[in-house]
């Protein structure tokens, strides 16, 4: 099985803080395609089922905070 590998990238400031990194995970091709393909299958799940409400925005192709705050404003 492959394994991701996690390298950290510095964002500035001091070399020897911690929070001065962030982690950037270096992920196979195989492993992002097989995400993506389970993205898919579950999310048609999801809408064919009626399991997503109107008012979830997060994780949604076409949905974000904005307009989420927009709904929230305009009802």
């Amino acid at each position: 099985m492959e394994t991701c590998h996690c390298h950290p990238i510095p964002k500035g400031g001091l070399a020897s803080a911690a929070s001065n990194y962030r982690r950037i995970s270096l992920t196979s091709a195989v492993c992002k395609i097989m995400e993506r393909v389970i993205v898919k299958y579950l999310s048609d799940y999801l809408y064919q089922h009626k399991l997503i409400t109107k008012q979830q925005h997060g994780f949604l192709s076409g949905k974000s905070t904005s307009t989420n705050l927009l709904e929230t404003l305009i009802d």
